[in-house]
C-alpha cells in the first residue's frame, strides 16, 4: 500500500513541478507572440478626394494617416490604390511624395476625375 501512496505522491509532485514549467513556457510564448505582433505592418485606408487636389499641375494633396511619423528612416510607408481606383491612380500619375507626423503627401500629374481609395502599409524599421 505504501508503494501506491508514494507513487501517487510522486505523481502529484511531478504534476506540480510541470505546472510551474508550463507557466514559464506559456509566458515565454506570450512574450514571443507579442514581439512578433509588434513587428507586423499596420494597414490603413485613405481617400484622396477629387475636390482635395490643389495647384495647377502637378496637383498636390495631403491626407491624415494615423501611425505615420515624420521620421521616414524609422518606417517604411507604402501607398497603393484599391483595385477599384487603380485606373484613376494610374491615369492621373499619382505618387506618394512625402510623410509628416500623421500625414502623407500625394502628387498627381493630372487632376483625378474622382475620389481615389488607397491603402497605406506602415512597417517599423529596425535600425
Amino acid at each position: 500500500m505504501s508503494d501506491k501512496i508514494t507513487s501517487v505522491d510522486q505523481l502529484r509532485q511531478t504534476a506540480l513541478a510541470c505546472q510551474g514549467l508550463a507557466a514559464e513556457v506559456a509566458g515565454a510564448a506570450a512574450d514571443a507572440i507579442g514581439e512578433v505582433a509588434a513587428g507586423l505592418p499596420a494597414g490603413r485606408s485613405v481617400t484622396l478626394a477629387a475636390a482635395g487636389w490643389a495647384g495647377s499641375g502637378p496637383y498636390t494633396q495631403t491626407v491624415t494617416v494615423a501611425g505615420v511619423r515624420a521620421d521616414e528612416a524609422g518606417q517604411m510607408v507604402q501607398a497603393v490604390p484599391a483595385s477599384a481606383s487603380r485606373g484613376l491612380w494610374q491615369e492621373a500619375g499619382v505618387l506618394c511624395t512625402g510623410q509628416g507626423a500623421g500625414t502623407l503627401a500625394f502628387e498627381a500629374q493630372e487632376k483625378p476625375g474622382g475620389d481615389i481609395s488607397a491603402y497605406v502599409v506602415i512597417q517599423e524599421v529596425q535600425r
